[in-house]
This record gives C-alpha cells, sequence and structure tokens, in this order.
C-alpha cells in the first residue's frame, strides 16, 4: 500500500475526500502503475461565510443588497482563491510530477495529469479496481493528504475515483427508440434503431375508451393508435401559457452543459427550427464553449449514456420554450470523474457567458464524496452572487430504488446530485395529456410509469391495484425522480412548505421508514413534461439503420453519407430542465423590459409564488393525484409472434394476429407520491408564464 506513514508528520488529510462508492464493492486488484489519470485539485474560496450572507442578502426585499449582482471581476476580488495560493499548489503538484492541463483564472480547480504510481506517491493513496453494481471503478479507499505548505488552500481532489462511469443522462427512451452505440468527443450521429416514429401528436389524449380486457382495472383510457407521439414547441407553449405573454427569451443567454460536442448540432438545430417556425441557428444566437482537451481520445466510458441524443434534445427543448434567447452549449470531455460536466459549468459561470444553465445529468447523492460536493457548491455558490440561475434534471429513476439504481446505497431510497444541492432548482417530471383541438384544457400529473406484457387482450399476471402500491410483477419503467437528500439539511427556502413527513423521512426497500430527527432538502422544486409516452418531439440526424434505406419517419439528407433525419418522441427529465430553463429566459427577458436585474437563484423567489390548481392563473399550479390512475394504449406492431413490451391496465383486443398491445400506467412513482400541495414527485407544480411573468415581472413592457 502506498498509504504508508512516509512523510506523514509533513502531511494533513482533506476530511470530506473518502469515497462512498466502496460501501459494497469488491476489490478485484490493482490498477497499473503506468495507467494515465486526469485530475481535478479544488482550492477553497475565501470569505466564505460573508458570501453565505451575501446570497441571502440578495434574495431579501428588504436588504439594501437586494439583487445587487456581483459581476466576475468583484467576486474574484473578494471571494477567489488568490492568484499566489494558485501559484503554489501548481508549483507543488508540478514538484510531484504532474503535468498541468488546465487552470481557469478564477482559481476554482486545477486539472493534472499523471500515473497511477505518481497518484499514490503523492496523495499517500491506494488505487485499486473494484466491482460495482456490474463496472469495473479504480478508486482509492482512504483520505488523500497533502503537504502542510498547500493543504489549507485544498478542497477536494477530484479523479481518485472514476466514478465518470456513473454519471447519467436523464433522457429516457421508449421501449424500440434508437441509441447510440458509441457518443465521443464531436461524437457521430446515433445509429437508427429502425422503430416506427409517429409525429406530431394529433391524438386526442383526452377521449377515454373503453377496455375490453379482464379483469378491467381501469374503465376508461386514452387510446394511442400504433405508438405514441411527441409534442411540438407551439404545443408545450400553449400547455404552459408561453404562448399568452409576448416576452421569448431576447437579451437572455441559456448555457446548456453536457459531454461532448455533436458534429451535427447546428445541422439538427436548424432543421429543427425551420420545420417549426422557430429562429435559425446562427453565429449570433449560438456559442459552443468547451475546455481544452475535449477533442483528444478517451476511454469513452461515459459514452453509453448517449450524449449525442442528450445534448440534442437538450438544445431543442430549451429553444422551443425560448426562441430569442441565446444558446450556449457548454461541452466537456469524459476524461476526469463526475466533476467533468460541472467544470465546464464553471467556465460559463465565472466568466460571465450565461444567464440561465441546465444540467441535464446526475449522479447517485451516494455515490458524491462530501469534499466534492462541498467543491461543487462553492461553483453554485458564485453563480447565485452573480445572478446566474442553475438548475438540474432530478432523474428518471423515482425514489432510487426502482429499475436500473446503481450505486452501493440502492437498498434506501436516493436523490439525485447535484439536483440535491440547496443552491440549485431541481426539476422533475409530469405525464401531460393535451387534446389535440388546440382547446388547451389538459391533464397533468406526476411521471411514473410501470409496465406489465399482455398478449391477445389477456393480462399476463393477476389483478393490479396501484393505490396498494402492489409493485410485485409490475416492471418499473421510469419516473420523475424525487425524494429527500441523505445528507443536505432543509434550506431556508423550503421551511414551512415541505411537510414534515416528507423533509424527515427516507424510506428503504423494504418500504420501511426511516426517520432522520430534522428535515433535510427535499426534491423536486419544481416539474414540466417529462414522460416519454407523452413527450417532447425531438428531431436528430442518425444513421440508418440499413445503408441506403430510410428509416420511418426520417427524411433524406445529403450529409453526413448514409445518414437521415429523423424525428421522434423523447423524455426524462433531460426534457423538464431544457424546459423549465426557457422559461427562466422568458420571465428574465420580461424582467429586463421592466428595468429590473436578472431573477438569479431561483429557489428563495419561487417558493413565495402562490400555488393554485391547473387552469387557474396562478403562476405555480400544483399537480395532484388523479382519482383513479389510468393507462395509455400503445398498440404496436411486431413481425412475427414475438413478445415484445407490454403494459398494465386497459388493453385493446389486438385486430392482427402479429400485434402486441401496451399500457403504460401513468401516476406510479415508487414510493414517490403525487399529492396536493408540494409532493416528493412533482415539488411545488409545474409553471404558467402569464402568472409568473405578473408575479417576477411586474412592470414588464
Amino acid at each position: 500500500m502506498a498509504a504508508t506513514a512516509v512523510t506523514a508528520l509533513a502531511q494533513t488529510n482533506l476530511e470530506g475526500s473518502k469515497p462512498r462508492l466502496l460501501t459494497n464493492a469488491v476489490r478485484t486488484g490493482s490498477a497499473p502503475d503506468s495507467q494515465m489519470v486526469t485530475l481535478a485539485v479544488y482550492l477553497k474560496f475565501r470569505n466564505t461565510a460573508d458570501l453565505d450572507k451575501l446570497i441571502e442578502d440578495q434574495q431579501n426585499p428588504n436588504s439594501p443588497r437586494y439583487q445587487k449582482f456581483l459581476t466576475p471581476e468583484e467576486f474574484h476580488e473578494r471571494y477567489s482563491p488568490l492568484p499566489e495560493d494558485s501559484a503554489k499548489v501548481k508549483t507543488e503538484l508540478v514538484q510531484m510530477g504532474f503535468r498541468i492541463v488546465d487552470a481557469p483564472a478564477g482559481g476554482l480547480y486545477i486539472t493534472v495529469t499523471g500515473t497511477v504510481a505518481q497518484v499514490k506517491s503523492a496523495f499517500h493513496v491506494t488505487q485499486d479496481l473494484y466491482r460495482v453494481n456490474g463496472k469495473t471503478v479504480r478508486s482509492h479507499a482512504e483520505v488523500p493528504s497533502l503537504p502542510k505548505s498547500i493543504a489549507p488552500l485544498v478542497l477536494h481532489i477530484a479523479g481518485l475515483e472514476d466514478t465518470k462511469q456513473f454519471v447519467t443522462a436523464f433522457v429516457t427512451n421508449r421501449p424500440g427508440k434508437a441509441v447510440s452505440a458509441h457518443a465521443g468527443p464531436d461524437s457521430d450521429p446515433p445509429v437508427n434503431g429502425g422503430s416506427s416514429q409517429r409525429s406530431p401528436c394529433n391524438v386526442d389524449y383526452l377521449n377515454p375508451v373503453a377496455g375490453t380486457v379482464s379483469p378491467a382495472v381501469y374503465t376508461t383510457s386514452p387510446k394511442v393508435d400504433f405508438t405514441n407521439c411527441g409534442y411540438v414547441p407551439a404545443q408545450l407553449r400553449q400547455a404552459y401559457g408561453v404562448d399568452q405573454v409576448k416576452w421569448e427569451g431576447k437579451g437572455i443567454r441559456i448555457g446548456l452543459a453536457d459531454l461532448y460536442l455533436p458534429s451535427t448540432l447546428k445541422q439538427d438545430l436548424n432543421q429543427y427550427s425551420a420545420m417549426f417556425n422557430l429562429p435559425k441557428i446562427t453565429y449570433a444566437n449560438f456559442q459552443e464553449i468547451y475546455p481544452p482537451g475535449l477533442n483528444t481520445s478517451d476511454d469513452d466510458s461515459c459514452g453509453t449514456a448517449d450524449w449525442a441524443v442528450e445534448s440534442t434534445l437538450d438544445v431543442e427543448a430549451a429553444h422551443a420554450i425560448a426562441p430569442q434567447a441565446d444558446i450556449v452549449f457548454l461541452g466537456d470531455a469524459c476524461n476526469v470523474n463526475y466533476a467533468i460536466p460541472m467544470q465546464v459549468l464553471y467556465q460559463a459561470i465565472d466568466n460571465g457567458l450565461v444567464d440561465v444553465i441546465s444540467g441535464s445529468f446526475g449522479i447517485p447523492e451516494i455515490d458524491v464524496e462530501t469534499a466534492q460536493e462541498d467543491a461543487d457548491n462553492q461553483e453554485l455558490k458564485e453563480a447565485a452572487s452573480l445572478g446566474i440561475t442553475v438548475m438540474f434534471s432530478s432523474g428518471d429513476n423515482a425514489d432510487g430504488l426502482q429499475g436500473n439504481a446503481f450505486g452501493p446505497g440502492a437498498d434506501i431510497a436516493q436523490t439525485s446530485w447535484p439536483a440535491s444541492s440547496p443552491w440549485a432548482t431541481a426539476v422533475g417530471g409530469t405525464s401531460l395529456l393535451l387534446n389535440r383541438n388546440g382547446a388547451g384544457s389538459k391533464i397533468e400529473t406526476g411521471w411514473g410509469t410501470y409496465f406489465d406484457s399482455t398478449y391477445d387482450g389477456v393480462l399476463w399476471t393477476g389483478p393490479f391495484q396501484l393505490e396498494a402500491l402492489g409493485w410485485e410483477g409490475w416492471f418499473f419503467d421510469g419516473g420523475g425522480g424525487g425524494g429527500t437528500s441523505l445528507f443536505w439539511p432543509q434550506p431556508s427556502y423550503q421551511k414551512g412548505i415541505v411537510p414534515a413527513s416528507l423533509s424527515e423521512h427516507i424510506n428503504t426497500m423494504e418500504a420501511a421508514s426511516i426517520n432522520l430527527g430534522a428535515p433535510n432538502r427535499v426534491v423536486p422544486d419544481v416539474s414540466m413534461l417529462a414522460d416519454p409516452y407523452t413527450g417532447f418531439l425531438q428531431g436528430e440526424t442518425m444513421y440508418e439503420g440499413t445503408a441506403g434505406v430510410l428509416d420511418p419517419g426520417c427524411s433524406a439528407i445529403s450529409k453526413p453519407a448514409n445518414a437521415e433525419y429523423c424525428t421522434f418522441p423523447q423524455g426524462g427529465t433531460s426534457v423538464a430542465s431544457p424546459l423549465f430553463a426557457g422559461v427562466v429566459a422568458v420571465i428574465n427577458s420580461a424582467r429586463l423590459s421592466a428595468g429590473k436585474s436578472l431573477l438569479g437563484f431561483a429557489n428563495p423567489a419561487i417558493y413565495k409564488l402562490k400555488v393554485g390548481g391547473l387552469g387557474t392563473a396562478a403562476p405555480i399550479q400544483d399537480v395532484i393525484p388523479l382519482k383513479h390512475p389510468f393507462a395509455l394504449i400503445d398498440e404496436e406492431v411486431y413481425a412475427g409472434n414475438g413478445i415484445g413490451f407490454g403494459g398494465v391496465g386497459i388493453n385493446m383486443v389486438p385486430t392482427d394476429p402479429n400485434s402486441q398491445d401496451t399500457g403504460w400506467i401513468v401516476g406510479g412513482d415508487s414510493s414517490l407520491l403525487t399529492k396536493a400541495g408540494f409532493d416528493n414527485v412533482t415539488g411545488l407544480g409545474v409553471p404558467w408564464l402569464p402568472g409568473l411573468v405578473a408575479d417576477l415581472a411586474p412592470g414588464a413592457k
């Protein structure tokens, strides 16, 4: 072991940097000493108590510092690490044998590369290989240490473990949706899986049909013919009242943080914009920012999350709600660890390049070291002090106990980081059912989907009662992430609003409730559309499933060769977060027209807003549970008698012996429950733009 007593008297431990992910891990060997790794050494901000007080005052209408945000230069002078301290740490790292790759002027972190042997020697840690939930990861098992000369300046060393494999893009596809086999820096388009894609939505979701199976658990269900569809920008603008205000985000810069840089991103955006009468993407309204090393080769262990699809989705969703806003795409590489998406985000914050930021990624909170969360919170506090709104998707795995849950705490409910940070806005997901006649009526409920298989109209398993939470025998397909943080105390803006039944309890896999003894942070804060079965219509370049043959729902394009432009329904809180970024951009453009500052850190403001019911004029509309859960009937045709995905609930008897009926339960989100008032599926509720502009931008012209 390298973690010996050598030079112990000259070393100081970095508390909070012991990995959590090894709780249930199995050691399988040692990482090769010659293996190259990339680390990010985070430095501490100065005057942190004063920074916290400043942010509090900026959100207090009675303070003389109310909404008086700093410039980046003012922040550096007061709070950033001193240049001489950063230089001291750099010198020590170089003497340890590391090569400096990046060191932003703001001083939050220093990125270096070196060998495993150098890591072990420099920080007195092991570098072993562990098997964690089916993945082999490199990690230390000890608290790292640094020379006493620089230890007081350093907050955290990211990259001593490669948790980058656990960073997830919160984009959720319906079964059969094409996915990419590979996504890399400046990544190629994904390959089309060949599934039928019908769009845009022309279904009247509010026209129920009677079920014909027995037992008829649900007596009425909307029927979706053949395959589901995706809402187009105009439909979503109508659903949230965006079409009832005149502001469209003009003068506001939306930053969208993702991994990699899709090679067809601008091409796809302009095709999408032309289809739906949105402004064309130009050098005037679109910018790409990425750090040194983005287009270098790496092991692509993050590629399985299909970041090419994610990146295109994020930009199209934000552009759909705030078409006049400028888009700043924040692309990053997969060559450090979890910290990577946050590093390019810091570059945008620290240089004042954005006004609103959305991140559609996350990692189970329990897999993140305490010191890494502290480092991220430094970044988010800087954003708050500069008047920048930052939000993250709350996740697609409900309470973290269902479906594809991973991480050492999989037997206890867990939220997603960084959405659970008290300094960020967590955006959850809903299922949205609209009438096609444009009347504006809708049903919206918390997103949670279970399904089971049927064939020839017969349920494969017995009667199902959603009200009894009888999940056995039914497969969890996806649902809005939410719940109670294991680590972060309840922030002041949630006091008196979030019930103790949520803030002081966490569930286990055995359905037991653990009393935390004190209130903690609960997510999400707000929600928007996320259900892929009532999803957002995305457009993207894909390679043809069979070269030279167009796939259904796709059109021919000139380049790249053997590629096509396809539209398809998409979901996940990866939709909800950029949609809400568009909402904030609209609010900000209205505020600017009234001579006001930007909204800034949104949570203190939105928790003070009036909450009303769907269809009211309230700025936040409460999402309440449906009296009777229902199933969307999705009739798929398969070539042959193979068994495809099936669904619980009302199913129509097939008229074709080769067809497969699927019904998707809406409104069941694991142990999370949609309730009247604040809940851990939808938070406060969904936005309504006329009310938001009236309350947050009074006097807007």
